[in-house]
């Protein structure tokens, strides 16, 4: 609701916000706030563009957070079905960690398949 807050928020002058803002909506050729006084409402193009950048940055959230698994060399992660797990692996686990005990086996079972996009 403010530009005032956006910077106090984000560290940066009013004028630096402004002047982003002027460059985003110029560059879209279309206004994305409804200027009132001293305060700011979004637009129904401005709406819009919050919700798209929100799930670009959360998208991008993911990513990062799936790049822990690559400071891990010797993570294994495994996603089966519970009955797979109960009656062919889980009995043959403890065998694989003697065999294996620098892997760090992480085990999730799960009926639905894996969202490999997320995981």
């Amino acid at each position: 609701g403010s530009f005032h807050k956006a910077a106090d928020e984000l560290h940066l002058t009013q004028s630096a916000i402004s002047q982003q803002i002027r460059s985003l909506e110029t560059y879209l050729e279309q206004p994305l706030f409804l200027r009132q006084g001293r305060s700011v409402t979004l637009t129904d193009a401005g709406a819009d563009l919050l919700g798209t950048t929100q799930a670009m940055l959360l998208q991008l959230a993911t990513g990062i957070r799936r790049l822990d698994q690559y400071r891990k060399p010797n993570q294994l992660i495994v996603n089966t079905s519970p009955a797979f797990a109960r009656h062919w692996l889980v009995p043959r686990l403890q065998a694989f960690h003697e065999r294996h005990p620098e892997v760090d086996l992480w085990l999730y079972t799960s009926d639905e398949a894996p969202d490999m996009a997320t995981q």
